[in-house]
C-alpha cells in the first residue's frame, strides 16, 4: 500500500505554485479549478494576466441541432481546441453511471475525449475534484480537424478535446449559461463568436440567447453567425419576418457578421437598421443582394458570394470609382453569376507589369502619364495555384484601386493603402477553390 501523500499544489509558495500552475494546460485547469473553491480562485487569479489571457484565441458559443461551447487555445508549446457539448439527459441512450459522474449546476459529465490518438493525463491526488480530473485525455498526435475560415488561410490541423454535458432538466439552456459564466470567470474572458441555426431553435430559446449575449448594454461580441437548414432551400425561411429580421437587428458584432442562411427571393434588409456596422460582413447566398446596396455598405471588408451580379456590373463600379466616386468600404469580394472579362473592366492607355516590386505605390507615382496598370498575379496556396488577372488603377487625387479577376467569376475590388511606399493588398479566397 502507498504511503505516498501525493503533491499538496497550494501549500507550495507562490512562485513555486505558479510554475506547476503553467505546467497544466488549460484542461487539467479546469478540472483543478473544481476541486474547491480556494481551488477555483487560485486558477483564475493565475489566469487573470494579458499573457494568458491571450491564450484564449477564440471563445465559440454555437446552437444549433447541438449546443456547443468551443475555445481554442495557442499556447508556446501547442493549439488545441476543448468543446463542451450539452445534451438532454436520456439514462436508456447516454447509459451514463450518474454515481461515477461530476455534477455542475445539473450537468452531468463523465469523460473528456480526444479525437485521436490518447493518454491520459496523470491524476494529482486530490480529493473533492479527481472525478473529473481522472477523467481527462489527451490527444498525443491529431491527423485531421481542418480549421476553415471565410476566408483563404492554409490549413492546419489541432487535436480537438469534447467533453459531453448531459442536462438532468428540460432547460438546458440554463446549464449552457452556466457553463459559459464559469468558463468566462475561470479565463478572464468574454465570449468572441456566436452562432445560431435557427432552424433548430424555438422562439423563446431565441429570444433568451439574444437576450443574454446581445444585450444593449453587454459588450458587442466579434462575430456573430446566423445560419439555416440549408437541405431544405425552399422552405426554410418562410417566417423570415418573424425571425431573421430581428435576429439580424438585435446582434451586435463588431468585427465580423456572417450572413450564412438560405433565403427566400423576397427576402430583403435594410443594413441602415443594424444596431452596429462590422468591421466585415460576409453574405453566403447574396442574389438578394442590389446594387445600390453594394454601393452603400458601410463595413470595411464586404464579401458576397452567389450573387446576381454580372460584368457589367463590375463595369459599372470601375467607371463610377474612376469619375471621383469612393464607397466606405475598403475591400470588396464577389461571386459573379457569369464569367467575368477582366479586360473589358478598364478602359485607357495602360502599361503591363510583372516584377513583386512593382506592386506598391511608389511605383505607381513615378510614371504620371500612365494612369493603368494591367498584371498577371501568381499566388501560391496549400490548395492551389490561384492566378489573378487585374489592374491597377491611380486617380488625379492619388487614390489608388486594384481590381482582379480570379477563376473567372470571383472578382474584387481593393482601396489601396494612402501610405507614400505601401505594399498593395491581394486576397484569396477559400471560395475560389469551390468553383472547380
Amino acid at each position: 500500500m502507498s504511503t505516498n501523500p501525493g503533491l499538496r499544489i497550494f501549500k507550495l509558495p507562490s512562485i513555486a505554485l505558479n510554475a506547476v500552475l503553467n505546467m497544466m494546460n488549460p484542461i487539467e485547469l479546469i478540472a483543478l479549478s473544481f476541486c474547491s473553491k480556494s481551488c477555483y480562485w487560485k486558477c483564475k487569479s493565475f489566469r487573470n494576466t494579458s499573457k494568458m489571457k491571450k491564450q484564449v484565441e477564440t471563445f465559440n458559443l454555437l446552437f444549433s441541432w447541438d449546443n456547443v461551447i468551443k475555445l481554442r487555445f495557442r499556447t508556446p508549446s501547442d493549439m488545441f481546441e476543448v468543446e463542451f457539448e450539452i445534451e438532454e439527459l436520456i439514462r436508456e441512450k447516454a447509459k451514463l453511471k450518474l454515481k461515477d459522474a461530476f455534477v455542475y449546476d445539473e450537468a452531468y459529465c463523465n469523460a473528456f475525449e480526444a479525437s485521436y490518438a490518447t493518454t491520459r493525463f496523470t491524476s494529482m491526488d486530490i480529493t473533492k475534484g479527481n472525478k473529473l480530473l481522472k477523467l481527462l485525455e489527451k490527444s498525443l498526435k491529431s491527423n485531421g480537424d481542418t480549421i476553415n475560415n471565410s476566408y483563404f488561410s492554409d490549413p492546419k490541423t489541432i487535436p480537438l478535446y469534447s467533453l459531453t454535458l448531459y442536462n438532468s432538466n428540460l432547460e438546458y439552456l440554463s446549464s449552457f449559461q452556466s457553463w459559459c459564466a464559469y468558463l468566462c470567470n475561470l479565463f478572464n474572458v468574454q465570449p468572441t463568436t456566436l452562432s445560431l441555426n435557427y432552424w433548430y431553435l424555438k422562439a423563446d430559446m431565441i429570444e433568451t440567447i439574444m437576450d443574454t449575449y446581445c444585450d444593449a448594454e453587454n459588450t458587442p461580441i466579434n462575430r456573430f453567425e446566423l445560419h439555416s437548414f440549408s437541405w431544405y432551400l425552399g422552405t426554410i425561411v418562410d417566417n423570415y419576418e418573424q425571425f431573421l429580421i430581428p435576429i439580424l437587428e438585435r446582434q451586435n458584432a463588431d468585427s465580423e457578421l456572417r450572413m450564412l442562411f438560405y433565403p427566400l427571393k423576397s427576402f430583403n434588409f435594410d443594413f441602415n437598421r443594424l444596431r452596429i456596422v462590422s468591421k466585415c460582413i460576409e453574405i453566403k447566398h447574396s442574389n438578394w443582394i442590389t446594387f445600390k446596396q453594394l454601393l452603400e455598405f458601410q463595413s470595411e471588408t464586404v464579401y458576397l458570394c452567389r450573387s446576381n451580379f454580372l460584368n457589367s456590373h463590375f463595369k459599372n463600379l470601375v467607371e463610377k470609382w474612376r469619375a471621383g466616386w469612393t464607397p466606405k468600404w475598403k475591400r470588396l469580394m464577389v461571386e459573379f453569376k457569369e464569367n467575368l472579362d477582366a479586360d473589358s473592366l478598364v478602359s485607357g492607355q495602360s502599361m503591363t507589369i510583372g516584377s513583386e516590386e512593382n506592386h506598391r505605390r511608389s511605383y505607381i507615382e513615378k510614371n504620371s502619364l500612365i494612369k493603368i496598370y494591367r498584371f498577371c498575379k501568381n499566388i501560391k496556396t496549400s490548395k492551389g495555384d490561384v492566378v489573378k488577372l487585374g489592374y491597377h488603377i491611380a486617380r488625379l487625387d492619388k487614390a489608388i484601386a486594384t481590381i482582379t479577376v480570379e477563376n473567372n467569376r470571383i472578382g474584387w475590388f481593393y482601396i489601396q493603402s494612402t501610405e507614400p511606399d505601401a505594399e498593395f493588398t491581394f486576397c484569396v479566397t477559400e471560395h475560389t477553390f469551390d468553383l472547380n
